[in-house]
């Protein structure tokens, strides 16, 4: 990985996150394919949009023997899990939309048809690109995927035995037209230190973390330039694939503070995707957006089961 010079950025974003951010009109992400066309005649217009978030996708849904809860990841599914359950969405009348037409619905500047669903993925693992793009291509659909930047790097892997996307595939991936991306952390994905012993741990953007060596807490001024210093290596990395204006985040475990969130929305990102079931609908008035997540389950039954709930 090349080494992202931070410091000229941070007086910047941090003096940003002090006194309140400022922002300008979301932009689109221009490896996308074209937005869908507004609903015809025959098809109803929609008033909210469902977003589903899945992980990953593989024939192999074991965990490794020091992480085992019944032999299942409760974050896979099986390739032929997710046919069951696009086709579901077909048949059951849902329409999936791109992110781009997602952006603009939430903006007040397009129409989405009645059923509208947009599909996520999180994390950037390598089996989810090798076994949902043929699924996605079958039904001619798209999805976003919420990539850990850093773990591009086969290096940076803080699990070996998982793979990721490699940089050069996150590339291919998006010149299919099939995947758009947002981001997920460049490494932060997961829990830190937030007291002496260990025991008391939090996600990497949602807390001030223990320093050790120093048998102190982080002071927030230290937080924020943390946060800011791996936002900013995430936003270089997705810009270095081909993402021209990244705007879209995804938090780890679905945890937030309101000084990462300045942070991210000074370098540009609008729409904030949470872990939180529930129905989107447009504000024209917003300047940025909290995107619930309706998580599906391994079953076209689970999936219309939490869809329909989240719709009332």
């Amino acid at each position: 990985m090349n080494r992202i010079c931070l410091m000229g950025i941070f007086p910047i974003i941090l003096t940003m996150v002090l006194t309140g951010c400022s922002s300008n009109a979301p932009k689109n992400n221009v490896h996308q394919r074209p937005a869908a066309a507004q609903p015809s005649p025959s098809v109803p217009v929609g008033s909210q949009v469902i977003v589903l978030e899945f992980h990953d996708v593989s024939p192999d849904t074991s965990y490794p023997p020091y992480e085992h809860r019944a032999g299942q990841d409760p974050a896979i599914e099986t390739p032929g899990e997710l046919d069951d359950q696009l086709q579901a969405l077909l048949d059951n009348g849902y329409h999936v939309i791109s992110l781009a037409a997602f952006h603009k619905f939430l903006r007040g500047e397009a129409t989405v048809p009645v059923q509208a669903v947009l599909l996520t993925f999180d994390d950037g693992y390598e089996d989810t690109y090798k076994y949902a793009t043929p699924l996605l291509e079958k039904y001619n659909l798209t999805a976003t995927m919420f990539m850990i930047t850093g773990w591009w790097d086969p290096d940076a892997h803080m699990r070996a035995y998982w793979h990721y996307v490699s940089a050069a595939e996150a590339e291919r991936m998006l010149g299919s037209g099939v995947w758009s991306f947002g981001g997920h952390t460049y490494n932060g994905h997961y829990q830190v230190w937030t007291g002496p012993d260990g025991t008391q741990t939090g996600w990497f953007y949602s807390v001030r973390k223990y320093l050790p060596d120093q048998h102190r807490m982080e002071t927030t001024a230290e937080y924020a330039q943390r946060i800011l210093a791996d936002a900013t290596k995430m936003t270089a990395e997705l810009k270095k694939v081909g993402v021209a204006d990244p705007v879209d985040f995804a938090w780890p475990d679905g945890r937030s503070t309101s000084t990462a969130r300045n942070i991210l929305t000074g370098l540009g990102y609008r729409y904030f995707f949470l872990q939180e079931p529930g129905v989107n609908r447009p504000d024209p008035r917003a300047d940025t957006w909290n995107i619930y997540r309706v998580y599906p389950g391994f079953s076209a039954g689970s999936m219309l089961a939490a869809i329909r709930e989240a719709e009332h």
